[in-house]
């Protein structure tokens, strides 16, 4: 019923008793941002991260830096708590444990590394290091096309995403005829453009768009999307560079590029691998000026790298889940 923005809403709820109490949150899964009846994994991370975030926000260490996350059991349209412990304070880095939890049943662990994106101290023993254009040395975005030049992809228009309304995809023709050439290993590029007006991406809302990427099992000929359902099981998430602020000219406050790469599917369950990278992008799907060169390649930035194992189950597994959790 509400944009992503307002329906990742992890909020303090209140602090165990003792000395290592866990602080707790809640939330509630919105049931638009499911496929077929269960919660998007992506999402569901995201509301343990906006707690994390919450969590994390008057310390040293505000900035999620490395998340990762095990899905035990499928999630459910409702109520939901996230239990976070303090583990481990170092001068760099924090280190929290969470999960969260529905009808007293565990459903996603999850370990969680902060610190801060944009260090204000020098390192000491070496000075500051990153890559980022124009060093010669550092990577440029892997997309080909402006997302002004990209039309809007059905794709994301499926009955099976209940989010379709709030999203607008767009694919990198030059990935899309690079793979149709040679389907050896899955190289792709979209962009994910969020549709309701307001909407600002924030560090937790990037766990959504790393589960919003293109299934190299949904290019297998034999594959079929309306019978089958592809639960996430373990999904790593890196945080690089800070989210440009919205007023930034080069880059688009509510628009991510999804660039993927997935080379094997194995049984059981026919487990299939793949590596994503979410990067700025200049503009939203289908909209704004065409570009007069490759310059806008020059300003975009990685957000993060994220990783993910995913089954094949059949999609009645998905619906029996769905009705049967439902709080």
């Amino acid at each position: 019923m509400a944009p992503l923005s307002q329906a990742v809403n992890a909020e303090f709820a209140y602090r165990e008793d003792g000395k290592d109490g866990r602080a707790v949150y809640r939330g509630t899964h919105d049931e638009e941002w499911t496929v077929l009846s269960v919660p998007n994994g992506g999402y569901v991370l995201a509301q343990v991260i906006e707690a994390a975030v919450k969590h994390q926000a008057s310390t040293q260490h505000p900035d999620p830096i490395h998340v990762t996350a095990h899905f035990m059991r499928a999630s459910v349209v409702g109520p939901f708590e996230v239990y976070i412990r303090d583990v481990k304070t170092g001068r760099d880095l924090k280190h929290l444990s969470a999960t969260i939890v529905q009808n007293d049943e565990e459903k996603v662990l999850v370990q969680l590394i902060f610190g801060q994106l944009v260090p204000t101290a020098d390192p000491g023993y070496r000075e500051p290091l990153t890559l980022a254009p124009p060093s010669p040395y550092a990577s440029y975005t892997p997309m080909h096309t402006h997302p002004a030049q990209c039309a809007p992809d059905k794709a994301w228009k499926l009955p099976r995403y209940n989010y379709r309304d709030h999203i607008r995809g767009g694919v990198d023709p030059v990935h899309a005829a690079r793979y149709k050439a040679a389907p050896r290993g899955l190289v792709w590029g979209d962009y994910i453009t969020l549709t309701d007006a307001g909407e600002r991406l924030r560090p937790s809302l990037l766990a959504f768009f790393a589960d919003c990427f293109r299934s190299y099992t949904v290019m297998i000929p034999t594959y079929s999307a309306q019978n089958s359902w592809l639960p996430t099981i373990v999904m790593t998430l890196e945080f690089k560079f800070p989210i440009p602020p919205p007023t930034d000219p080069n880059t688009s406050p509510r628009t991510v590029a999804v660039f993927t790469q997935s080379k094997f599917i194995n049984e059981p369950n026919a487990r299939n691998d793949s590596v994503i990278e979410l990067w700025t992008a200049p503009a939203d799907v289908g909209d704004g000026p065409l570009p007069a060169d490759d310059s806008w390649k020059e300003h975009q930035r990685c957000l993060a790298v994220s990783t993910q194992m995913a089954l094949v189950t059949p999609a009645a597994v998905n619906r029996k889940q769905g009705a049967r959790g439902r709080l």
